[in-house]
């Protein structure tokens, strides 16, 4: 699913990227998520971002390893998502998607440094 939004610079990090002409940060609560760009400074403007589930084999099973926004410019007519970040502390994550309007999407992801502590990102339609 392809939206149009936009990301906040205070939450994530640089990271080295191999690639040339390719910027990555990681979210500063998990390494988890990763945002992907084709400029060095995303921040402030709308993108047309593709979340994407990057995944891992072991054991000869495949399982969800980390979730990249790859962003691109606009271009295209989407729907307008706005995505929300927040952490909630708990020994498990639960809400009721009534309590969220336009709810489209969803990502839960552990912590780095705080146990019982959930990095979940919402994504709502504006």
């Amino acid at each position: 699913m392809k939206f149009i939004g936009l990301l906040e610079r205070k939450y994530y990090s640089p990271v080295q990227s191999s690639r040339e002409g390719v910027w990555l940060w990681e979210d500063k609560a998990t390494p988890l998520v990763r945002l992907r760009s084709p400029v060095p400074s995303p921040w402030g403007k709308e993108w047309v971002i593709l979340p994407t589930i990057e995944k891992s084999k072991t054991d000869k099973r495949e399982y969800p390893n980390r979730l990249i926004f790859k962003l691109f410019p606009l271009g295209q007519d989407l729907e307008k998502i706005t995505l929300v970040r927040q952490i909630h502390q708990g020994n498990f994550v639960h809400f009721y998607t009534d309590q969220i309007p336009g709810l489209v999407g969803m990502y839960i992801f552990p912590h780095k440094d705080h146990q019982k502590t959930w990095l979940v990102y919402y994504l709502q339609v504006r």
